[in-house]
């Protein structure tokens, strides 16, 4: 879950901020959060420092992304980092909820067996991707059909009945 949750953050930085970030820097950060969350179970119940804790692993997956121009920017990616995760969290709570999917804190339960958060999102984001591609065929489709027509080919007795695609070839011609 970890390491797919770290990773949609780090994407969705480089979609805000339209940076390419080197895949090793990606790959560093994500395997600091991931390292980090391992020892989390350990400091789960000392209350505030927890939250401490959470936050100093922020600060080191954002600090290791890139070489930022100023404090100031560093601040920036930090700010959306934290962002994201809070808009992530509670996007899934939500769908999860809208769903009426049972889930416990290591994940969703399906007819009993309990998943990881990550299978889901992973789902989730390829219906995503597939319905996006779908809607550009379709857009391209009804582009095209701008340029289709039907048309009737007649070879002495014989007619045929067809849809044609209109071109600026030589002396197209429609309706006569």
């Amino acid at each position: 879950d970890n390491l797919v949750m770290n990773f949609i953050l780090i994407k969705f930085l480089q979609l805000s901020f339209r940076q390419v970030i080197l895949k090793r820097n990606i790959f560093i950060s994500i395997l600091i959060g991931s390292v980090m969350t391992l020892i989390l179970p350990y400091v789960l119940d000392m209350g505030f420092f927890t939250i401490i804790y959470k936050f100093l692993t922020a600060i080191f997956m954002v600090a290791v992304l890139k070489r930022y121009n100023s404090f100031k920017q560093y601040l920036k990616y930090l700010l959306f980092f934290v962002m994201y995760t809070f808009i992530m969290g509670g996007a899934m709570l939500g769908l999860i909820g809208l769903l009426k999917i049972d889930y416990s804190f290591n994940g969703v339960i399906l007819y009993n067996f309990e998943f990881p958060i990550s299978i889901f999102i992973i789902i989730f984001g390829a219906t995503i991707w597939l319905l996006k591609k779908m809607a550009i065929a379709l857009k391209e489709q009804v582009r095209s059909a701008n340029y289709l027509c039907e048309i009737t080919l007649i070879d002495k007795d014989k007619k045929v009945t067809a849809t044609g695609f209109m071109d600026s070839g030589n002396k197209v011609e429609r309706n006569g």
